[in-house]
């Protein structure tokens, strides 16, 4: 909005100046000068200023399109973390820079019988309650994002917190309290986790989804390390 109030005001002043060098001249020059030179001036700045308000608006009115569709591009809009592109991305660029890094692969334990249960509101609002928690804890050298359904992943710099971090998460959720409509919903999540070694991200995500698997056959809430 700041663009387009430049621009009017932008307009706004050229406009009320060019009108005052029109009243200024108009008693001063002989009628023919005043018709032929002063008033296409006005007319021609006028227009200019015009044009300038209208130029900001629709500048404005693009960057505002262009931002929308580069949120909606990245951001996931049920739980407002990163998306499955912008996680990947992530974990591309990680892969890239030759830095030591893990991967958690983060499912919701039991959500379609929450989903069966209570409904795809409280499905939404656990997935919600679910991404909130991680962002809070995840570590500052982590990147969290949602994978997809019920499922989040966890990006993190080196390897050497890998398993306190993991069971943070595991403790954390559980003991969270989560309401919807009153009613209290236990919560919990299973965890599957790899230090990424000279392999492709794939690769990785590979092994921390076969060690999620293996948390679930073992009883859920727990960690699995690849």
């Amino acid at each position: 909005m700041s663009t387009i109030r430049r621009g009017r005001g932008y307009a706004i002043y050229i406009g009320l100046g060019a009108l005052l060098v029109l009243i200024q001249v108009s008693g001063s020059v002989n009628m023919d000068v005043f018709v032929n030179v002063f008033v296409p001036y006005f007319l021609m700045l006028s227009l200019g200023a015009w044009l300038c308000y209208w130029a900001a608006k629709k500048l404005e009115t693009h960057l505002w399109m262009f931002l929308l569709h580069t949120h909606r591009a990245t951001i996931d809009e049920l739980t407002g973390l990163p998306n499955r592109y912008r996680t990947l991305e992530r974990m591309n660029d990680l892969e890239m820079s030759g830095k030591p890094w893990t991967l958690l692969v983060i499912d919701v334990d039991h959500f379609k019988q929450l989903n069966d249960t209570y409904g795809h509101l409280a499905g939404d609002a656990a997935l919600r309650h679910i991404g909130q928690t991680l962002e809070r804890i995840c570590p500052p050298s982590g990147f969290v994002g949602r994978y997809g359904g019920e499922e989040f992943l966890l990006v993190i710099e080196g390897s050497e917190e890998m398993a306190k971090v993991a069971e943070d998460i595991v403790q954390t959720v559980r003991h969270t309290t989560f309401e919807f409509q009153g009613e209290r919903i236990p919560m919990t999540v299973s965890i599957g986790a790899a230090i990424a070694g000279h392999e492709p991200s794939v690769v990785v995500f590979e092994r921390a989804d076969a060690a999620l698997y293996e948390a679930k056959r073992n009883g859920r809430d727990q960690v699995r390390f690849a």
